[in-house]
């Protein structure tokens, strides 16, 4: 259940070799829970149909177009992406052992489903060799959500913003020294002020971040393209140095993420019932 949506969601690794007992069993799975409409997502390690899903037939497997145009059928599924994006070709793996690109990753839904599907996009090939699936699809209702001001403490050690809050902190000093001022006042809208110079630098922060991650996405389906269609070792060059640098901004991105976490955790850590709580409500929100 999710925004007033009710669907199942089901994650597939599909196996590498020909294996008709897996497509059997998962369609046998499928077929017992039919009280909702699905969306299914993964790496299916097949293509529904080789002349387009494969940048060369020669690594075509003997089952493609076979086990999954059949385990359509017999869901009733549809292939989002290509009906959202009928006369292009698009990959999202590549083999660097064999130099061969492949669409062997989809977002399967039901027909039920598809009309609040708003796209499905193939993002770039980041930390594996598989490029990562966007799904944005409309909800019948918005939830928000606001959770109060942290200092962000991964940010303790960056020399940037220590440097950064002592020159707001003497500007605070010099605008605001008189013998009127209360030093509970002083302290009180220090607090205040120094937020919002926090804030401001945090957004400022994740502004640069997202761009560079935008920015170098874009480099990377480029040289990808370039490689794609001009294979040399000079495009291949450029498109893993981009790939390489992507991949540096996105660990750092999820390093914060995770010291954010375990701060949460650690928090709460002696009061385990409190965020245990917290988690069963966000879940019953969502």
């Amino acid at each position: 259940h999710l925004q007033g949506l009710e669907f199942y969601l089901l994650g597939v690794y599909g196996p590498n070799v020909p294996d008709s007992s897996f497509w059997g069993s998962l369609t046998t799975l499928c077929s017992s829970y039919r009280d909702y409409p699905y969306i299914v997502v993964g790496d299916f390690n097949t293509v529904v149909d080789a002349s387009v899903d494969r940048s060369s037939t020669i690594s075509a497997s003997s089952r493609d177009g076979r086990d999954l145009p059949a385990f359509l059928d017999s869901i009733d599924l549809v292939d989002a992406w290509r009906l959202l994006h009928p006369m292009e070709r698009d990959y999202t793996h590549t083999s660097r052992a064999h130099g061969t690109h492949s669409r062997i990753d989809y977002v399967l839904t039901s027909p039920s489903l598809f009309y609040v599907v708003d796209t499905v996009e193939h993002g770039p090939l980041e930390i594996s060799d598989h490029s990562m699936l966007f799904l944005d699809f409309s909800s019948p209702h918005r939830l928000s959500s606001r959770r109060p001001w942290r200092f962000p403490a991964y940010l303790y050690q960056d020399k940037d913003f220590f440097q950064f809050l002592c020159s707001k902190w003497k500007d605070y000093v010099s605008f605001n020294t008189c013998e009127e001022l209360s030093p509970i006042t002083f302290w009180e809208a220090s607090k205040a002020v120094l937020r919002g110079e926090i804030i401001s630098y945090v957004c400022a922060r994740k502004r640069r971040i997202a761009q560079g991650i935008i920015q170098l996405e874009r480099r990377c389906c480029e040289t990808c393209l370039a490689y794609i269609q001009h294979p040399s070792s000079n495009t291949r060059t450029l498109y893993f140095s981009a790939q390489y640098a992507l991949n540096a901004l996105i660990h750092d991105k999820t390093k914060r993420w995770f010291h954010f976490k375990n701060y949460s955790f650690h928090r709460y850590g002696n009061r385990a019932g409190k965020v245990l709580a917290s988690l069963v409500r966000r879940e019953w929100s969502s």
